[in-house]
């Protein structure tokens, strides 16, 4: 398994085939909100869903983002992981 990562969009693939994914849009120049997240029935129960997140945290970090978490993993994430980086919708 691979990573890939394009505007937007971040993930693991394997032989082309996207297995899990987290897609954001920036809202502004400071915002990040986190619109998707996808992880193959396969792979469930493993982490990457969380290693996602955690990537575009570190990612939100280093363009000093501020984070909005739209889709209902990141919201669920967040809400058992307070971060600065979050605000409102």
């Amino acid at each position: 398994m691979e990573t890939f990562e394009s505007k937007g969009r971040y993930g693991y693939q394997e032989n082309g085939n996207v297995l899990a994914e987290i897609d954001y849009e920036l809202q502004n120049e400071d915002t990040m909100v986190i619109t998707h997240t996808f992880v193959d029935p396969s792979l469930r129960g493993q982490g990457i869903a969380q290693k996602l997140i955690e990537h575009l945290i570190a990612l939100a970090e280093a363009n000093h983002w501020s984070i909005v978490p739209v889709c209902s993993y990141a919201a669920s994430y967040f809400t058992k992981h307070p971060s600065p980086l979050v605000k409102a919708k």
